[in-house]
């Protein structure tokens, strides 16, 4: 017998539900490669801030050209072509918001720049997270939360603290979201699109409004490409 509509309604939302669950998971995959970049860009800058100060002016805008560089490669094998424009220019947005911050505050400890960067990048990833990214709001609440704690309570090792708690924090983080999302899938192939003609015998997608439910589904041969609680349409 044909659902009831709070039935349809009902399947409806968990369609929905997974639907945004996958492209949660997505959106995961995607992220995982620029955490472990900037992760170990990180690494190497903070230890080697605290091991030789002097060399930090040079190293560092160095290690970001390289991340930066190894943002475009990661982002251009994801789509499986180049970035859409908008994505440079955020990058450029965010480049010269820094830059004119530091300029403006001239911050005169190396710890407030080496605290600085941290916590605007996990503003950045609790901004994600609030969009229905979770994982990315617990890393960005953590990182944000142990840069404060070292910053005030560690003194002079800072800084190769922020190598292992920060840089390393960033490489784990990417392995966890790599860890628990699906494989990506290829850009450059697509899934044929299979339409009812061969469950319910509704001759098109254009007429899917005029067709009526039935428990195609569950008839023999009907092999529908998922099997949701709900009924596929045929046509009346």
């Amino acid at each position: 017998m044909p659902l009831t509509e709070a039935e349809a309604q009902a399947a409806l939302a968990d369609v929905n539900a997974a639907m945004a669950q996958s492209a949660t998971l997505r959106g995961y995959q995607a992220m995982s490669p620029h955490l472990i970049i900037w992760g170990v860009v990180w690494v190497i800058g903070y230890s080697a801030s605290y091991v030789l100060p002097a060399i930090a002016g040079v190293l560092w805008p160095a290690l970001v050209v390289l991340g930066i560089t190894g943002d475009i490669i990661a982002g251009r094998a994801d789509r499986g072509g180049p970035m859409p424009p908008a994505i440079y220019g955020l990058m450029a947005v965010y480049g010269l918001f820094v830059v004119a911050v530091i300029l403006v505050m001239q911050p005169q400890d190396p710890r407030q720049t080496g605290a600085f960067f941290p916590l605007v990048i996990a503003a950045a990833y609790g901004a994600i997270g609030s969009f229905g990214a979770p994982r990315m709001l617990i890393l960005g609440g953590a990182l944000a939360a142990l840069t404060l704690a070292g910053f005030f309570t560690l003194g002079q090792i800072f800084t190769l603290y922020m190598a292992v708690v920060a840089g390393g924090g960033l490489i784990l983080g990417g392995l966890w979201l790599r860890w628990t999302a699906p494989p990506p899938r290829s850009p450059r192939r697509k899934a044929p699109m299979r339409s009812f003609t061969n469950h319910c015998a509704c001759a098109s997608w254009r007429r899917w409004p005029h067709c009526r439910p039935t428990k195609c589904w569950n008839s023999p041969g009907c092999a529908p490409f998922w099997r949701p609680p709900t009924a596929i349409w045929a046509p009346t």
